[in-house]
C-alpha cells in the first residue's frame, strides 16, 4: 500500500508590525492570517479577538487521512481551514475556507480538530486567537 504523504502548514501571520510570526522549530511554515487590516485602531478585529502578543504554536499534531476517493481520483492540493485557538490552546470553530472535495476538506478539519496548540498571549494573558491553517495532502509520484 502506498503511504501518504501529508505536508502539514500551519499559517500564523502577525499584525503589520510584527516580523517572524511563525515559531521557529515548528517545522511548517506561514500562511497569510491576520494583517493590519484586520485589526481596528483599538487592536481588536475578527469579532473583537485582542491582538496577540504572541501567537500560538503546535505542541501536537496528526497527519490526516487521505481518503480512498481521493486516492482513486488522483486528487493532490492544500486544503485551507480557518479557525480559532481558544485560551487553553484547543481549536474551535473550524471551518474551510478553500476546499478540494473528495472527502479530503472534512479529513482536514478532522485532523486539525485533534492538534493541540500553546495559546496565544496578549499582554501576558492567554486570549484565544483566529489563525489559518493550510494541509497539503500529496500522492507518491
Amino acid at each position: 500500500m502506498r503511504t501518504l504523504i501529508a505536508t502539514l502548514l500551519f499559517a500564523l501571520t502577525a499584525a503589520a508590525n510584527s516580523i517572524g510570526s511563525v515559531p521557529q522549530g515548528t517545522g511548517i511554515r506561514g500562511l497569510g492570517g491576520p494583517s493590519s487590516s484586520d485589526y481596528g485602531p483599538d487592536g481588536r478585529g475578527y469579532g473583537g479577538f485582542p491582538k496577540p502578543d504572541e501567537w500560538p504554536t503546535v505542541l501536537f499534531r496528526t497527519e490526516p487521512k487521505y481518503p480512498d476517493e481521493a486516492r482513486k481520483d488522483r486528487v493532490q492540493g492544500t486544503v485551507t481551514v480557518r479557525l480559532v485557538i481558544d485560551a487553553q490552546g484547543k481549536p474551535q470553530n473550524i471551518r474551510v475556507e478553500k476546499g478540494l472535495g473528495h472527502g479530503l476538506d472534512e479529513n482536514a478539519v478532522a485532523a486539525v480538530s485533534a492538534w493541540l496548540f500553546s495559546p496565544g498571549r496578549a499582554n501576558r494573558i492567554t486570549i484565544a486567537v483566529p489563525i489559518s491553517v493550510e494541509v497539503r495532502f500529496r500522492l507518491p509520484d
